[in-house]
């Protein structure tokens, strides 16, 4: 069950991302999970628009509040309990799903998805 998290939370969350970020490059602090999958809607987007995993690092550091849309738990049984960042951002015209979460432990940024949005999001704090 989705939840809108509170403006602190959400700016908590973004300041974590972007010093995870900014502490290396794409190569060290960001994982594009479904990157290199054919037929998964992150993969085909990537190759659609020639999406390099430098251009999502990009795009990540531009987040700020008005692109979050709702917080989640990760639907794979794997991770269970463990809470997905729903963002959403425009790219070439086009409105962008990105879900999002942050590995502590390691320091890194997990892109769980990027790919056009299939339906409309909603900006709680747009």
């Amino acid at each position: 069950m989705a939840w809108i998290c509170d403006e602190d939370e959400v700016k908590d969350f973004l300041r974590r991302l972007h010093s995870i970020l900014k502490s290396g490059d794409e190569k060290t602090t960001l994982v594009i999970v479904k990157e290199n999958r054919p037929g998964d809607k992150t993969s085909k987007f990537m190759r659609q628009y020639n999406i390099t995993s430098r251009i999502i690092y990009e795009e990540l550091l531009k987040l700020d509040i008005t692109n979050y849309s709702y917080t989640d738990y990760d639907d794979n049984p794997r991770y269970n309990g463990e809470t997905v960042w729903i963002f959403g951002q425009i790219f070439e015209d086009i409105e962008v799903y990105i879900k999002l979460k942050i590995r502590d432990g390691r320091r890194t940024v997990v892109c769980l998805s990027f790919h056009e949005a299939e339906y409309d999001l909603d900006y709680p704090y747009l």
